[in-house]
């Protein structure tokens, strides 16, 4: 329900999808007009800390040593990509992901707001809102001293 409330929620080609589910990128474009990195479209997505792999139906399995180092450079730089494009965007809405969260974390400029699901409102029954927070992150402080 949430991505379905966030598709109708940020109609059309101004949003960006940037997700872990390759299944998503044509899905979201198909039915709210969003837009994204056609790269990732025909090619499995992998989290190697985890161990995990999402292939391009959308279906998550297990993986070793020998899928985490095969096109180990090209995921590198997708994932860079995506963390860049966070980064540089005026407003985020991401999961409970340090991936995101340290994208907007680095920017004072870019509006984060994690998402915590769906709540049922109480002037329409049977109508559902996304559980949004403002996501503060704390004062980037640099370690440098001022020369």
């Amino acid at each position: 329900n949430s991505l379905r409330i966030l598709g109708e929620m940020l109609q059309g080609n101004a949003t960006y999808l940037v997700t872990n589910r390759p299944d998503f990128y044509r899905r979201f474009h198909d039915c709210c007009g969003w837009s994204y990195d056609t790269a990732w479209v025909d090619k499995p997505i992998q989290h190697p800390a985890m161990h995990l792999q999402w292939a391009v139906d959308g279906s998550k399995s297990k993986i070793g040593t020998a899928e985490k180092t095969a096109g180990k450079k090209e995921q590198n730089m997708k994932m860079w990509s995506d963390w860049y494009t966070m980064h540089n965007a005026e407003t985020v809405y991401h999961s409970n992901s340090d991936f995101s969260r340290s994208a907007v974390h680095w920017n004072a400029n870019t509006t984060g707001y994690q998402l915590h699901g769906v709540k049922r409102t109480l002037s329409q029954l049977g109508s559902y809102v996304l559980d949004l927070r403002h996501a503060p992150y704390d004062e980037v402080k640099s370690r440098i001293p001022p020369l």
